[in-house]
């Protein structure tokens, strides 16, 4: 079984604003397993405009593949 492990960052440009708005910075790892892909991960999102300001997020994803 491999770990794949991986990082993202994203970027928000809100054209209302003129502004880039949102950021969100993600690490996680995937693990494959038979014909499904299992995403753990951990997120932080910061937001100026929005009420509370910033999320903690943790994570999980699965995805089939036939």
């Amino acid at each position: 079984m491999a770990l794949l492990p991986y990082a993202s960052a994203e970027l928000y440009y809100d054209t209302r604003f003129n502004a880039v708005n949102r950021y969100r910075f993600a690490v996680g790892v995937e693990v494959p397993i038979r014909k499904a892909i299992l995403d753990l991960y951990l997120m932080r999102q910061e937001d100026n405009r929005s009420e509370p300001g910033h999320s903690n997020i943790l994570g999980i994803a699965v995805s089939f593949h036939f």
